[in-house]
């Protein structure tokens, strides 16, 4: 079952009275539900320095395909001065050409094991913002924060919200990404009470998620594809927990080597 709310504040609205009862402890980044809501609905700039001062430690060049109109011998129309000059690459079709500045779907799974600390999912957080902050200088993006657990009807429910990008809400992505209430208070409380969540990992991913297949398969089900930008949930000894900054570099480069391809 998959639901994405259109906003941040829808969510946090359709939230309000699904809270899972979990004390406002350090799980939670020390807050309770009600205090996740109220920063839900109105973004949290707290974390946005820190994100500033990382942006020149990320690798941010992302080229993408986008389709154009270029020269070839065959096409769907003439460019006549060329035509008259006896240019054989007269006509002009479309075709997919890198672009640096091509719109990117960017995808973030904030699930993490309970394990992993606070400490290390604002760091995580913040160093996505960090890049998101980068590459919206130069693409159009669409954002996508969610969760995924199990869900009670086919053993999976997938929750989460649209973040605005044009331009980027910077308040809301900060507290979205970096901040543990939106998930373990909001996202996961909604999907406990709505969807009769047990709290564990989709029943699919136990399946196919170490191997890639399960994301494969769920970036599409949100509308991705093959150039979408998927960041994964995270789970104990991740290098994306020890560190994110690396992570994101080498998701970027391998994300970018594909294109190339």
């Amino acid at each position: 079952m998959i639901k994405i709310f259109d906003s941040v504040r829808e969510l946090a609205e359709a939230a309000r009275y699904t809270a899972n009862h979990v004390p406002g402890g350090a799980w939670t980044g020390g807050e309770t539900h009600a205090q996740s809501i109220a920063h839900a609905m109105t973004g949290d700039m707290r974390m946005v320095p820190t994100a500033e001062k990382l942006i020149a430690k990320l690798e941010t060049q992302i080229e993408l395909p986008s389709r154009e109109f270029m020269p070839s011998v065959e096409g769907a129309y003439p460019i006549v001065a060329d035509y008259l000059t006896g240019d054989p690459m007269c006509m002009r079709r479309r075709g997919d050409v890198m672009n640096e500045r091509a719109p990117i779907s960017i995808f973030v799974c904030l699930t993490s094991s309970s394990a992993v600390s606070t400490h290390d999912l604002m760091r995580r957080g913040t160093t996505i913002l960090a890049l998101l902050l980068a590459l919206s200088q130069s693409h159009p993006m669409q954002l996508i924060a969610f969760s995924m657990l199990h869900g009670s009807a086919d053993g999976e429910s997938i929750v989460g919200a649209r973040i605005n990008t044009t331009p980027l809400d910077i308040a809301t992505a900060a507290y979205a990404l970096a901040h543990p209430g939106m998930c373990r208070n909001i996202l996961y409380g909604y999907q406990t009470r709505v969807y009769n969540s047990n709290g564990s990992w989709p029943t699919a991913y136990h399946y196919d998620g170490r191997n890639g297949g399960y994301f494969g398969s769920l970036i599409r089900r949100l509308g991705g594809d093959e150039n979408s930008l998927f960041i994964p949930p995270i789970e104990m000894h991740d290098l994306l927990v020890s560190n994110p900054i690396e992570w994101v570099n080498n998701q970027v480069k391998r994300f970018t080597k594909a294109q190339e391809v």
